[in-house]
């Protein structure tokens, strides 16, 4: 299921910090998608923004260990999916 970012919570877990490759150049943002199960753990994350390897794996490696509180649906934890966007500093 799919819900806008702002119907999850998270709980806990740092921003991703990541670093421009000699090869390539950070763009202004970088968006990805993140599904969460019923308990609200990160099950998983992938960048959506074109980016080297190396900087989506530290990314993702970043967001797998953040928590969520479970999202509800019809006062029952559900499993879903939500897309958030990072302004790259």
């Amino acid at each position: 299921m799919t819900v806008p970012a702002t119907a999850v919570t998270r709980l806990s877990g740092a921003a991703p910090r990541v670093t421009a490759s000699s090869d390539a150049e950070l763009p202004p943002s970088i968006s990805v998608r993140i599904c969460i199960d019923e308990t609200g753990r990160v099950t998983t994350a992938a960048v959506t923004t074109p980016v080297a390897a190396a900087t989506a794996t530290e990314i993702t490696d970043a967001l797998q260990t953040w928590r969520y509180a479970p999202y509800s649906s019809d006062g029952a934890p559900r499993a879903a999916c939500f897309s958030l966007t990072f302004r790259v500093k």
